[in-house]
């Protein structure tokens, strides 16, 4: 399970199309592209939740949600995990024009914690779509796409008001794994947008 913010299907639109573009750039089958249905903003991932946690879970998000005001959002600058010389994921920046992402992942990070035993500490959180993950790729390819993505720094793929929190969970399939929303809660409190 995880718990992420939804992305409208506009964006995902644009999104797509840049997939398009990078998967013109290199070979067939070299990268496995994330549908637009699955696409999202992650900022929890919790592996497996008891089922007499999620009552509590969900009640801890609402809490948090509560204090939160909805967060103006652009996905930009195309970014790779682990590198660009060595890829192995390809995403979009999720930037708000404040800190209010990070420190609403820092909230529901705190919220979790309690509830999700087994709980791996994260690294520094950095807001991201994944677009793709490349099953192989040789050093010229990366290169081709890594030159994309500078001459792509600029281009903006999509803004959009993020204004509810989803947990989700995630059912690995033969078919590739299938996300269903379990609960979802508005982000409620007033706030000035950026």
């Amino acid at each position: 399970m995880f718990i992420a913010l939804p992305v409208p299907a506009a964006v995902t639109a644009e999104l797509r199309e840049l997939q398009e573009d990078l998967g013109a750039r290199l070979p067939k089958g070299c990268v496995r592209w994330t549908r637009r249905e699955q696409m999202h903003l992650t900022l929890r991932f919790l592996g497996d939740v008891p089922s007499n946690q999620m009552e509590a879970l969900e009640l801890a998000l609402r809490k948090v949600c509560a204090g939160v005001a909805p967060i103006q959002l652009r996905a930009e600058q195309i970014g790779f995990f682990p590198q660009a010389s060595r890829p192995r994921v390809v995403w979009v920046a999720a930037q708000d024009t404040g800190e209010q992402l990070a420190g609403l992942q820092s909230a529901v990070s705190r919220a979790v914690k309690p509830l999700v035993p087994l709980l791996q500490e994260e690294k520094d959180f950095r807001g991201h779509l994944t677009i793709g993950r490349i099953r192989q790729i040789n050093r010229q390819d990366a290169r081709v796409i890594a030159e994309f993505a500078q001459r792509s720094a600029n281009r903006c793929f999509g803004k959009w008001t993020a204004n509810t929190v989803e947990i989700t969970r995630s059912e690995l399939s033969p078919a590739g794994s299938r996300h269903t929303c379990i609960a979802s809660m508005d982000l409620l409190a007033q706030g000035t947008q950026s």
